[in-house]
């Protein structure tokens, strides 16, 4: 092939490739929005149900706005960027043919400037098993790497309906923040 022939299969190729799509552009309050309301992203939930006791334990709503700004500025995590990565999410969830519980988020733990660290924690449940949670947090984890969305503050994870515990376990923790990338998988004791 002659160097003018693969300039020109190079141009054809390069014709042919849809475009990049666009990181969504998502204020805080937009993302709180979807945050509280999983199901307008994630499609509408199945058959089991998360306790209202479990939720409503966890869930400090008022505290994420400054959380959103501090994750902004300490790791460089935009509302933009938590967008995309919760769409990735929801995209393999449906990929996979399953749906969230009914009554998520199931947590949502916010960690401040004076706990030492700065994040939160965003747990949902899915109606399967907890073995089908952790494969589906593995493909996030590894679509999460290739988009350059795992970096320190933000911890998600789904959960199955029989890992009780995995709720009560906090995130993984160092000295100077929350740590663990973007998905966080479950730490069983």
């Amino acid at each position: 092939m002659t160097m003018n022939e693969q300039l020109a299969r190079a141009r054809s190729v390069v014709a042919n490739l849809p475009p990049l799509a666009p990181r969504p552009q998502v204020g805080d309050d937009d993302l709180m929005a979807v945050l509280q309301e999983p199901s307008a992203l994630f499609g509408e939930p199945g058959g089991a149900s998360v306790s209202s006791r479990e939720a409503a334990r966890t869930v400090e709503w008022d505290l994420l706005p400054q959380v959103l700004q501090d994750v902004d500025a300490q790791y460089n995590l935009s509302c933009s960027e938590l967008m995309e990565g919760l769409q990735v999410a929801a995209d393999l969830l449906r990929r996979n043919g399953l749906r969230l519980a009914r009554g998520n988020p199931a947590a949502m733990h916010v960690f401040v400037p004076e706990m030492e660290e700065v994040g939160f924690r965003y747990v949902l449940r899915i109606d399967a098993p907890q073995e089908v949670a952790d494969t589906l947090n593995d493909a996030v984890r590894s679509r999460w790497i290739d988009l350059d969305l795992c970096r320190d503050g933000f911890l998600f994870s789904f959960i199955g309906q029989e890992d009780e515990g995995a709720l009560a376990e906090g995130p993984e923790v160092a000295e100077d923040g929350v740590h663990g990338g973007a998905v966080h998988g479950h730490h069983h004791a």
